[in-house]
């Protein structure tokens, strides 16, 4: 029968409960910095496209020094 118990393998380049390398955080950051779908960057890194959303939530950009006098929105049906 099952005992129910987990145990977690120590590992030296991956943090405590995680299954997600510091480095392919990093590599997924800079792929969202670039012109990539987060379709396209779940499937380069072959994590879900989930996981590419919470990443992208810890990105914090400053706000901009200066903005534009004027703000146009163009709508587009197509």
């Amino acid at each position: 029968p099952p005992c129910h118990k987990r145990f977690t393998a120590p590992s030296s380049f991956l943090p405590i409960c995680h299954r997600r390398t510091p480095r392919l955080s990093f590599y997924i950051v800079s792929l969202i910095r670039q012109t990539f779908s987060v379709k396209q960057i779940a499937e380069l890194t072959d994590v879900a496209a989930q996981t590419v959303y919470h990443l992208l939530d810890t990105i914090h950009a400053p706000p901009p020094d200066h903005l534009p006098r004027s703000l146009s929105i163009d709508e587009f049906k197509g």
